[in-house]
């Protein structure tokens, strides 16, 4: 380097810089870094889709046990809440915690749609699946999801 330049850091920048950024070390460095950003943002995807495959089969059996001779469980209406109010309104879940609540709100629903709740539950599980991207859920999840569920539950065979 001439003169003043060598301990001038935009000397050296104008010395080196450009040389360095066509460094091929560099380069896969930057190409390395950038892989590792999209596969965080990969498997942030898949999570989300495997979170909202989960409410929706959770919705669905819920929505079975409603409507076939079983008992419904406390965990089912909320299922079913959880499922069906944030199509409905922009109400906070964590509002409707009781079954008479839950019920209350369903009731609320039908009168505004004209329609009973699991007819619009059943709809809306139709718009979901429809848009819902394919992803691949471990065996032993299916397990502990459908262990009661009836066949229809996931489109095909229940898994026993």
């Amino acid at each position: 380097m001439k003169g003043k330049s060598a301990f001038s850091a935009g000397g050296q920048w104008c010395t080196m810089g450009f040389t360095l950024l066509g460094a091929s070390a560099l380069l896969k460095a930057q190409r390395m870094q950038i892989e590792v950003f999209a596969d965080g943002a990969n498997k942030i995807k898949e999570k989300k889709a495997k979170d909202k495959l989960a409410k929706v089969n959770k919705a669905q059996v819920a929505l079975n046990r409603f409507r076939g001779p079983e008992k419904m469980r406390a965990a089912d209406w909320k299922d079913i809440i959880s499922f069906v109010l944030p199509r409905y309104s922009s109400e906070a879940i964590s509002k409707f915690q009781t079954i008479p609540h839950i019920k209350a709100k369903l009731e609320v629903i039908e009168k505004d749609k004209n329609k009973k709740w699991d007819v619009f539950m059943e709809e809306e599980l139709t718009k979901v699946r429809v848009d819902l991207p394919v992803v691949e859920v471990p065996v032993e999840d299916l397990e502990d999801l459908c262990s009661d569920a009836e066949p229809d539950v996931l489109g095909g065979e229940a898994v026993a």
